[in-house]
């Protein structure tokens, strides 16, 4: 995994990290996104970190924490497939 800082953006591995965070986060039914245990998912970039969203080599995975009273069919999960590359 590399982690280049572009004009403000945040890529790994081609990835926009900060485009993901932003899209979950709009997300209805998302409270916010969690790391889970220590050492979870976690993207490491230069001077911070992204908890709950995780490059690998072949997918993005994203931790989400639900909002309560939220429905399950409106979650981040809906729309993984948009964010493949």
């Amino acid at each position: 995994m590399t982690a280049i800082e572009k004009q403000g953006d945040a890529v790994v591995d081609g990835v926009d990290v900060d485009a993901v965070l932003a899209a979950v986060q709009a997300c209805r039914g998302v409270a916010g996104l969690t790391a889970g245990w220590p050492g979870g998912r976690t993207t490491y970039l230069p001077g911070r970190q992204v908890e709950g969203v995780a490059v690998d080599a072949d997918a993005v995975v994203v931790q989400v924490r639900g909002r309560w009273g939220s429905r399950p069919e409106r979650s981040p999960a809906r729309y993984g497939r948009r964010w493949r590359h």
